[in-house]
């Protein structure tokens, strides 16, 4: 990790399977930590530094040239692993992949909070993403882009908790998973993974970034009447080709080794039968999502907001200037318009000035509107909606080949023949 971690328990995976382990990983100046469990026992030793070491392992200097005393990384996370093949026989079974795959799971980055001002580890997705727009290697944002009271909304909404069917709750929405930086990418495109994570998105407020939590939300505002500064334009149907009435989401299980498993499909009641009798599914991806909960939901959230079909597309009155990019507005227009009348998300909004005279200015807010019925998009039954999950029997167990079995020796009158 390119940064200090706050990595208090861990647990090791060398090629999906567990290792247990004696010994304090942290000690630099000792043996550091070792497998105890048969099939590594006496092959894998390891060391983590969690930003705040001031040198290499002891041992991996001693052992190892290719590593110094100050080959340190300081500021950053660094897993030094010392792993033995041991005899011929047992390595194909001891190390089926080469070079090995080692994971390591437990409570990485450190993340600002702007609702108390510290900093500390959370899994909370509206905190991971404020993270990720300050400290981007590529192009990290200063605290004065930032809008920095929606990123606390957002946490909140993350925080809150849902029920499950099993019984209990869990939070709404969890951010897990590794970020991997490329130069050259945008820095929107590379968080979106993270954003998918809680079904939010990104907005500017007068500048700075802001984000918009996926929860229903009141309206602010009644749009009554528009401007004939423009022509307004209205769409009630959109292409069936963008309609779905089914969606998938794919996610990461801790159950499966943490490989990709596929939650439960959501299908829209109803929703095919009103498109004319055929499924069009929706998949989705969502790398750093690990309960497959939490997917359903966000799978049901994707589906539901593909369906909202009503546009509109006009100019307002400078009375709506409050509106923001991601605001929810009530409309009620009159006859003929009825059919448009509801609850919109601003998708998009443009305030335009112009002079009127030689003593004023003209207003002008050209605004593009999408149907957003947030309690049917965003509301969860976990005894109707949510599916069961089996969880995974895997085994970690390499085949190894059978030795031959005991050969028979005849001596005497038949073997000299």
């Amino acid at each position: 990790n390119s940064r200090p971690s706050s990595l208090t328990t861990h647990s090791v995976l060398l090629d999906k399977r567990s290792v247990s382990i004696s010994g304090d990983p942290f000690d630099f100046a000792g043996a550091g930590a070792s497998a105890t469990n048969d099939v590594f026992s006496g092959h894998v030793r390891y060391w983590i530094g969690r930003g705040d070491q001031t040198s290499a392992p002891a041992q991996v200097v001693a052992e190892a040239s290719d590593f110094a005393a100050t080959d340190a990384w300081r500021g950053c996370t660094v897993l030094w692993a010392r792993l033995d093949c041991g005899d011929n026989d047992e390595r194909s079974s001891r190390w089926p992949a080469t070079p090995p795959e080692l994971n390591v799971e437990g409570p990485w980055s450190l993340v600002y909070d702007p609702r108390d001002g510290l900093t500390k580890h959370s899994r909370n997705q509206g905190l991971i993403v404020l993270d990720a727009l300050l400290n981007a290697p590529t192009k990290p944002h200063a605290t004065g882009y930032v809008r920095m009271d929606t990123f606390a909304w957002a946490a909140d909404v993350s925080d809150q908790q849902v029920s499950a069917k099993a019984g209990g709750t869990i939070a709404r929405y969890r951010c897990d998973g590794v970020l991997v930086w490329s130069q050259g990418a945008e820095l929107e495109d590379q968080i979106q993974p993270l954003l998918d994570a809680g079904a939010s998105r990104l907005t500017r407020i007068g500048g700075q970034v802001a984000i918009i939590p996926g929860i229903a939300r009141p309206a602010v505002y009644t749009v009554t009447d528009c401007s004939d500064g423009q022509a307004m334009t209205l769409e009630k149907y959109q292409p069936l080709d963008g309609l779905y009435t089914e969606a998938e989401a794919s996610y990461i299980s801790p159950a499966r080794a943490y490989e990709t498993a596929a939650a439960p499909v959501y299908v829209v009641d109803g929703a095919q039968s009103a498109d004319g009798g055929l499924a069009n599914r929706m998949t989705i991806t969502l790398d750093f999502v690990t309960d497959h909960r939490q997917a359903q939901r966000l799978a049901k959230i994707a589906v539901m907001r593909s369906r909202m079909q009503r546009t509109i597309s006009a100019e307002l009155f400078p009375a709506a200037f409050d509106l923001v990019a991601g605001s929810i507005c009530d409309v009620s227009l009159p006859a003929p318009f009825g059919p448009w009348n509801g609850r919109y998300l601003v998708e998009e909004i443009n305030a335009a000035s112009g002079i009127n005279d030689d003593q004023s200015i003209t207003l002008r807010l050209p605004v593009r509107l999408r149907e957003e019925q947030g309690a049917a998009i965003y509301g969860w039954d976990a005894a109707t909606e949510e599916q069961d999950v089996a969880d995974a029997i895997l085994s970690t167990t390499v085949a190894r080949i059978a030795p031959p079995p005991s050969v028979p020796l005849t001596t005497g009158t038949v073997a000299a023949i």
